[in-house]
């Protein structure tokens, strides 16, 4: 997910206020060295689609060892552009780094997890992909 080794989650998925947060956001940024973190897959995923919009760059996939969940979405992505719809990468693969957009002003990664064609708690993705977060 994000190349640190304890995911830092800054925005919790739910309800808040009059919006409901379908996901959750993730730290993206190197405070000590100024610098956008690199975004990587989570484990070996197929690449469902990418897209672009006032949010910035986005990206769908297919968990191929958590098989419980249908799609990840990692939104704010600067996209690599080695990525193609229908390939599988490995975990730890560049998926690119996150950025500012029209409607994002801080870096973050906002991370939603999807079964059923339903959102889910991504909470429940990272725990059981043994990823560490606070």
């Amino acid at each position: 997910m994000v190349e640190t080794e304890i995911q830092k989650i800054t925005s919790l998925y739910g309800q808040r206020g009059k919006i409901f947060h379908a996901g959750i956001d993730l730290r993206t940024w190197n405070i000590k060295f100024w610098k956008p973190l690199r975004i990587l897959f989570p484990e070996p995923c197929e690449v469902l689609r990418t897209w672009v919009d006032d949010w910035g760059g986005g990206i769908a996939l297919k968990p191929l060892n958590n098989t419980q969940f249908d799609e990840l979405k990692f939104i704010h992505v600067e996209i690599s552009p080695a990525l193609t719809v229908g390939d599988v990468f490995a975990k730890g693969t560049l998926i690119g780094y996150s950025m500012l957009s029209k409607l994002n002003k801080s870096h973050h990664l906002h991370f939603e997890v999807w079964v059923d064609k339903k959102t889910v708690n991504p909470i429940l993705y990272i725990e059981a992909a043994g990823y560490k977060y606070e």
